[in-house]
């Protein structure tokens, strides 16, 4: 399985199990691009090594009433290791009190968020971890 066809069911599981009112996004900072474009990206305030999703929920739903933005660096099930840029992105997130994740496997990145926040549990959910788990993620 692919890093992109993790993230595709990490995000279908995401719509299911996040609490109404929490959004999240995936900046499409990875890939070639030419060089120009790359230069325009980065005056723009693009970042290198930023995380694949992040995620944003109500404060009411933190089981300790403070919120705090989450995000997710997906790698690709059995491979993948972090960059330097991504190394240094993680702890620049955490030193401004961010919960970052890196995560092979939706059951890393169900236990990391339900240990902040209520997720919610369904036929849905449970169909896509079921997907993942057939497929080693």
């Amino acid at each position: 399985m692919t890093e992109d066809e993790f993230q595709k069911i990490v995000v279908s599981w995401l719509d299911h199990a996040l609490p109404f009112g929490c959004i999240y996004h995936h900046s499409p900072n990875e890939g070639k691009r030419h060089v120009a474009y790359k230069i325009r990206l980065k005056k723009l305030g693009m970042k290198s090594g930023w995380p694949d999703i992040e995620i944003f929920a109500p404060t009411k739903y933190f089981f300790k009433g403070i919120g705090k933005p989450l995000f997710i660096e997906l790698k690709a099930p059995k491979r993948g290791k972090l960059s330097p840029a991504q190394q240094e992105i993680q702890k620049l997130l955490q030193d401004a009190d961010c919960l970052v994740v890196t995560a092979n496997k939706l059951t890393i990145i169900k236990s990391f968020l339900s240990g902040f926040i209520e997720l919610k549990d369904n036929g849905n959910t449970r169909a896509f971890e079921q997907l993942a788990a057939m497929n080693g993620a």
